[in-house]
């Protein structure tokens, strides 16, 4: 992402005829916050953009656009919640765009 390694990332594939991609994970309420870095893989094509949304419990706590090369931190309460949910969608893009979360820590 953005021309930099990472040791650990969570990837989500997303493409136009799936309209997104989501991952749910259970939090039993034992964390207080999630960091990370957001980004799109260096194989997207320049012009693709990516709407990642995070939610804890239904509740959308972020979402943002990102682009290539771009990347975004991510740091988001997420006190007593018992479940995230991270979504990705790439409108337009052709195929198989990754968009990950690099070196994510629950607090």
């Amino acid at each position: 992402m953005g021309s930099t390694r990472y040791r650990d990332a969570v990837i989500l594939q997303v493409g136009n005829k799936a309209g997104g991609t989501s991952l749910r994970y259970d939090l039993g309420g034992r964390y207080t916050r999630l960091l990370a870095t957001a980004g799109l893989g260096d194989e997207a094509p320049t012009d693709t953009v990516v709407t990642l949304s995070l939610a804890v419990d239904g509740k959308t706590v972020m979402e943002r656009r990102i682009g290539v090369g771009q990347t975004v931190p991510v740091s988001i309460a997420i006190t007593g919640g018992a479940r995230l949910e991270i979504t990705a969608k790439a409108p337009g893009a052709d195929c198989c765009v990754s968009v990950g979360l690099a070196d994510p820590v629950l607090t």
